[in-house]
C-alpha cells in the first residue's frame, strides 16, 4: 500500500507545470540562529514564519533585504555580525550569483566536487563529527563516543527537478543499545564484534509551483517559535518520511504534510497542517491539527490537505490521536522578542480545564533579547515548558505520539517542567560562549502510561515522587577555518529523587568534546 501510494503522489505532481526552486535548508544550520538575531534586532521589514526547514531560495530573499538595508544605511551591523552576515552570502552563493550581491571570493561556499551548466548543478560534499563524552559522578566514570561520517548531494537538473541526499554512518562506542532492530526501542543498528553501527539517511525532491511547493521524501521538521524544543512537530522526532505541500502568498504560509511512522505494533501514520498569518508587520499568528494512526494504511480524510482533523476523526469513530496548537510571536521593540506556543492533546470543555484528566495540554513561553544591557553581539534568552499529566499518551499504544521511541513534539514528556535560560556571546566571527541554566521536574507517568480508571477521574500536575534536576553549562565553540568546528560543552547535573527515587541524590558532571569538518 505505502508503495502505490508514493508511487500515484509521485505521478500526481509530475503532471504540473514545474517551475525553479531550491532545496530546504537543514533545521540545525546556523544560519537559522543568525536570522533569528537579526529578526529581534528589528532589520527585518516583517518576522518572517517559524515553520522549519526554510528553503535555501527563501534564505536567498532574506539575505538580499538585509543587504539593500546596509547599502541604503538603513541599518548598521556591528564588525561581528558583518563578518557573519559575509558568510552568510558566501553559504548561498549560487542562489546570489545574479542577484546583484556582493560576496567575497573567499567566503564562497567550498565543495569537494562540484558540476554545472546553465541549468543543471550538483554539488557534492562529505563530512566528519566526531563528538566524544567523559561522564563522572560520586562513585565511577565512563567514557562514550561517536564517530560520524557521511556525504551531502544536492542539485538540480534542468531547472526541474531539485534534490537532496545526506547519508551517513556512525560508529558508536562506550554506549548500551539494543542490539536487535525493533522501532519500539530505537533506530536500527548493527553490530561488528564490539563495536556498533548506526546508518541515517535524509533523501526528497522538490518541485516548486506557481503557488507553492510540493515534496516528496524523508526529511526532518520544525514547527512553532520554542528554543529549547516544540510542542507539536519538533527535531526530537527522527526523520519522517512524508509528502509535503507549502503555500506562500503575501502574509499567509500553509503547509501540509503526510508521511508514515515507525513502530513495531504495526503501520503507523500521521498527517499535519499549519496555517501560519502575519497580522501586523511585528506579529505573526500560527496554528496546527495533527492526527497520528496505525493498524491501518494512510486515510485519504487525513491527506485531504484542507480538511479539518478533528471533524475527520469523528467519521473515522474517534480511535486515533487528535492534537491542535496554537502560537504567536511578537516584537514590541527592537532586541525584544515574546513568544508562547499551546498545545491541546484532549479537550473536554464540559470538564474542569485544569483538573479532569482528560483535557490534556501543554504550554511553551519565552523571551529573546539581542544585546542586553548595551552588550554588543550577545543574545540572553528565558523560556518555560510545561507539559500536564497524560500529554502524548493514548490508549491505543499504536497511536501514541512516538516516532521510533522518540516523542515527535518536546522532548521533555509529560507530567513535567521545564525553566531554560541561556546567554550566549559572539566575541568575532569564529569564537562564542554559552552559559545557561536549565531545571527540570518530573512526576510520575510518561508517554507509555495512559490513563487509568483507578487513577481517577482528577489529575494532579507533578503528581508522585517528583525528579527534580538543575543543570549548569558552559559551551565554548571556535570555528578554526571555513567550515572547520571544535566545541567544548561542560554540563554539571544535581539531581534530586533521581529515577523517582524519594532522597536518591545524584551528582555528576559531563564533557562533551565534538570536532566537525565539513569539506
Amino acid at each position: 500500500m505505502k508503495k502505490i501510494f508514493l508511487t500515484i503522489s509521485l505521478l500526481f505532481i509530475i503532471s504540473f507545470n514545474i517551475n525553479a526552486q531550491y532545496v530546504n535548508l537543514p533545521v540545525d544550520h546556523w544560519a537559522y540562529m543568525f536570522l533569528e538575531r537579526l529578526e529581534t534586532r528589528g532589520f527585518l521589514d516583517r518576522i518572517y514564519y517559524h515553520s522549519k526547514p526554510f528553503t535555501r531560495n527563501e534564505f536567498a530573499e532574506i539575505i538580499i533585504e538585509i543587504s539593500k538595508k546596509i547599502n541604503s544605511e538603513k541599518i548598521s551591523l556591528s564588525k561581528t555580525e558583518m563578518e557573519l552576515f559575509e558568510k552568510l552570502k558566501g553559504e548561498f552563493y549560487d542562489e546570489l550569483k545574479d542577484k546583484d550581491i556582493d560576496i567575497k571570493p573567499e567566503e564562497k561556499e567550498l565543495h569537494l566536487f562540484s558540476w554545472s551548466e546553465k541549468k543543471s548543478r550538483i554539488h557534492y560534499d562529505g563530512y566528519i563529527i566526531e563528538d566524544a563524552k567523559y561522564y563522572t559522578n560520586q562513585s565511577d566514570s565512563n567514557k562514550s563516543s561517536r564517530l560520524t561520517m557521511g556525504s551531502i548531494i544536492r542539485g538540480v537538473i534542468e531547472n526541474k527537478i531539485h534534490f537532496y541526499l545526506d547519508f551517513s554512518n556512525t560508529l558508536i562506542k562506550g554506549e548500551d543499545l539494543i542490539k536487535n532492530y525493533d522501532p519500539t526501542y530505537g533506530l536500527p543498528i548493527t553490530t561488528s564484534g564490539n563495536k556498533i553501527y548506526s546508518d541515517q539517511a535524509i533523501a526528497y525532491l522538490t518541485y516548486k509551483f506557481s503557488w507553492g511547493e510540493f515534496s516528496l521524501g524523508r526529511d526532518y521538521f520544525n514547527w512553532g517559535p520554542g528554543y529549547s524544543g516544540s510542542l507539536s512537530l519538533s527535531t526530537n522526532s527522527e526523520v519522517i518520511d512524508m509528502f509535503r505541500i507549502k503555500v506562500r502568498y503575501k502574509r499567509f504560509k500553509f503547509i501540509s504534510m503526510s508521511g508514515f511512522l515507525n513502530s513495531g505494533l504495526g503501520k503507523k501514520n500521521i498527517s499535519a497542517h499549519r496555517i501560519e498569518l502575519r497580522i501586523f508587520p511585528n506579529f505573526v499568528l500560527g496554528g496546527n491539527e495533527t492526527i497520528i494512526y496505525g493498524g491501518r494504511g494512510p486515510e485519504l480524510i487525513y491527506i485531504n490537505p484542507i480538511m479539518p482533523y478533528h471533524i475527520a476523526e469523528h467519521y473515522q469513530q474517534d480511535l486515533d490521536n487528535n492534537t491542535m496548537g496554537l502560537d504567536f510571536i511578537y516584537l514590541p521593540s527592537r532586541n525584544f522578542k515574546l513568544y508562547s506556543e499551546l498545545f491541546i492533546d484532549d479537550f473536554n470543555s464540559s470538564k474542569s480545564f485544569f483538573n479532569y484528566y482528560g483535557n490534556k495540554f501543554a504550554f511553551l513561553s519565552g523571551l529573546h533579547l539581542t544585546n542586553p544591557l548595551g552588550m554588543n553581539d550577545s543574545d540572553f534568552r528565558i523560556e518555560y515548558t510545561r507539559i500536564e499529566p497524560y500529554v502524548y499518551t493514548h490508549s491505543d499504544p499504536i497511536n501514541t505520539y512516538l516516532n521510533y521511541d522518540r516523542i515527535i513534539g518536546h522532548w521533555l514528556g509529560p507530567n513535567a517542567d521545564y525553566f531554560f535560560t541561556e546567554y550566549a556571546y559572539q566575541f568575532n566571527r569564529y569564537f562564542k560562549i554559552t552559559a545557561k541554566f536549565e531545571q527540570r521536574r518530573r512526576g510520575k507517568g510518561g508517554v507509555n502510561e495512559p490513563h487509568k480508571s483507578e487513577d481517577g477521574n482528577n489529575k494532579k500536575f507533578l503528581d508522585g515522587i517528583v525528579e527534580n534536576k538543575r543543570t549548569f553549562g558552559l559551551r565554548f565553540s571556535y570555528e578554526i577555518k571555513r567550515d572547520i568546528y571544535i566545541s567544548l560543552n561542560w554540563r554539571n547535573n544535581n539531581t534530586n529523587n533521581f529515577d523517582r527515587i524519594l532522597n536518591n541524590r545524584n551528582n555528576n558532571n559531563e564533557l562533551n568534546f565534538v570536532f566537525w569538518i565539513n569539506r
